[in-house]
C-alpha cells in the first residue's frame, strides 16, 4: 500500500507499476489513460497515475479496488501480455493524437 492524494484526499491505496518503452520526458498521460482504460473496460478518469519514473517508463497507477483486484489476480505471464497490449494501444493512441493535432 502507498499513500496517495486521490480526489483531493490522502488515501492509502494499492498500486501497480507497469514498464513501458520510451522515456518519462515523452510520456503522454492522456494517451496512457485512454489505452489502459480501453483494455480494462473502465473509464480513464478512474485511473490515477501516482508516478512516472525512468527505467524505460515506469508508470505507477492506482485503480478502484475491484479493478486492482483484476490486475492483481493476473499471473506474471498474463500481466506481461496485458502490459504489451497497453504498450501497443498507448503507442497507437499517442500516434493518433499527434497526427490529428494541427501543425
Amino acid at each position: 500500500p502507498r499513500l496517495a492524494v486521490i480526489d483531493g484526499a490522502l488515501t492509502l491505496t494499492e498500486t501497480k507499476v507497469l514498464r513501458l518503452e520510451g522515456s518519462p520526458e515523452t510520456f503522454d498521460a492522456v494517451a496512457f489513460r485512454a489505452a489502459f482504460a480501453e483494455l480494462m473496460g473502465m473509464e480513464a478518469s478512474e485511473i490515477t497515475i501516482v508516478s512516472v519514473k525512468k527505467g524505460s517508463i515506469l508508470v505507477e497507477v492506482a485503480l478502484p479496488p475491484q479493478l486492482m483486484a483484476r490486475l492483481s489476480a493476473m499471473s506474471p505471464a498474463d500481466l506481461e501480455v496485458f502490459t504489451s497490449n497497453v504498450q501497443a494501444k498507448y503507442d497507437e493512441t499517442k500516434k493518433s493524437a499527434s497526427s490529428s493535432s494541427p501543425p
